[in-house]
């Protein structure tokens, strides 16, 4: 039965003694073809195979909360917006994927993944190559919030087993913090390790020293130790707003 079609009901499923041009039987008759139209509605409307939608879940337009893929050039302009202290991620684009955690259709939070910029990482971690390792080179937040955290889960989770890597052996990523403005507690409380030590090496455009860097891993490499500060832990700088963790 298709939306509003009128239902027909032949005068063989109508009662016997229903003959619906006699006064006498009007009242009985009218009430054993209602109680056959309702019959036969709810008849019909089992019948019809009606699919879920998403396991049950009704979509909503637009969601309340939601994470997408965005141009790296629209990632790069949230990064000066936001006022990331490295800035924008230029680099050369031998692969590289944004995306943005958006709470009512609003970017809040953004990451950026690329492949290795050598071809194998440093800090004793010869194992990770551009053959089974990304970086997750970028991530930032609107000043003064924590949206961080809900990203970097997210990224790890559904984001970075998804990353099209041209071997096809992606296995594990990692990420660089700055030994001297971030105690890495955005991704000790995510469950990465806290795998090695380098530097950034000397920035051959402005002349700049390179930077202190740890470097965080995951999954975690169970044949390594964690990584141990050289320095006292409670001196670390604490996180700040906008969780600027690259």
């Amino acid at each position: 039965m298709k939306g509003t079609e009128p239902l027909q009901i032949s005068d063989a499923e109508l009662p016997e003694k229903a003959n619906l041009g006699e006064d006498t039987a009007a009242a009985g008759s009218t009430s054993a073809a209602g109680d056959a139209v309702q019959q036969r509605q709810l008849e019909c409307q089992d019948s019809e195979e009606k699919p879920m939608p998403m396991g049950g879940v009704t979509p909503m337009l637009f969601p309340l909360v939601s994470v997408v893929s965005i141009e790296m050039e629209a990632a790069n302009e949230l990064l000066v917006s936001w006022g990331h202290r490295i800035g924008p991620c230029l680099r050369p684009d031998f692969g590289s994927w944004a995306h943005a955690l958006l709470i009512e259709q609003q970017p809040v939070a953004v990451a950026t993944t690329h492949t290795l910029v050598r071809e194998r990482v440093g800090g004793g971690l010869s194992q990770l190559t551009r053959e089974n390792a990304v970086e997750l080179s970028r991530l930032c937040a609107t000043p003064g919030s924590s949206y961080c955290r809900p990203l970097l889960r997210l990224w790890r989770e559904a984001i970075f087993p998804r990353i099209p890597l041209a071997s096809g052996a992606l296995r594990w990523a990692i990420s660089y913090q700055d030994a001297a403005l971030h105690s890495g507690n955005l991704y000790r409380f995510d469950g990465w390790q806290r795998a090695g030590f380098g530097s950034s090496g000397r920035d051959q455009r402005s002349g700049r020293r390179g930077r202190a860097r740890w470097i965080w891993v995951w999954p975690r490499l169970n044949e390594l130790p964690e990584a141990k500060m050289t320095n006292d832990p409670a001196a670390a700088p604490k996180e700040r707003g906008g969780c600027h963790a690259r």
